[in-house]
């Protein structure tokens, strides 16, 4: 099975020979991984087409996002480019590493009440209304809170990620050709 790389839903020869152009000058891509299209033609399905290239940018210095308030077939999209790490908000979780499985199944195991009719669609909905929350509780309950400034993120350089990516870069070439000029530039 082929996948599309930058969110796309069809890979194309044009596709293929843009990614591999982008892979031979070292280039990156980003994307939101959201529709940019709007198809008028109800038989068209919105597909992502709007995309950036880039080269020696570090990736935490890059933020993408969706414009919404221009309305035609084309949603546009922004990048903002800073001298400094963007801090990303984290992606919040219900569990961690830390979570104690025992006492939530103990937990669902207790709470749960299995004696719920099921007869209307109403009664469908409220069911699993109920289960999410018990879900909920139970992660949160056995779940400890996390300590903020505990862990701080060790971000690397731009300057000393770039050498690191030409090392692998050097490593692979010298995987595929085993030359001794490889070999040289690598060591």
């Amino acid at each position: 099975m082929i996948t599309t790389n930058w969110g796309s839903r069809l890979t194309t020869p044009k596709g293929r020979n843009l990614l591999q152009s982008i892979t031979n000058c070292n280039c990156l891509y980003i994307s939101t991984g959201e529709p940019t299209y709007w198809p008028s033609d109800p038989n068209k399905t919105p597909d992502l087409l709007d995309f950036f290239i880039y080269k020696s940018i570090a990736t935490n210095c890059i933020q993408i996002e969706t414009n919404w308030d221009l309305s035609s077939d084309h949603t546009p999209i922004i990048v903002t480019l800073t001298t400094h790490t963007i801090h990303k908000p984290k992606t919040p979780r219900l569990t961690s590493p830390k979570t104690d499985w025992n006492a939530f199944r103990t937990h669902i195991d207790v709470i749960t009440n299995l004696n719920i009719k099921l007869k209307q669609p109403d009664d469908i909905d409220e069911a699993v209304n109920y289960i999410t929350c018990l879900i909920q509780e139970a992660a949160w309950r056995s779940t400890p809170p996390e300590i903020p400034g505990k862990n701080p993120i060790r971000l690397t350089p731009p300057h000393i990620r770039e050498i690191v990516t030409e090392k692998r870069r050097a490593r692979n070439r010298w995987q595929r050709n085993r030359s001794r000029i490889d070999k040289r530039v690598y060591n």
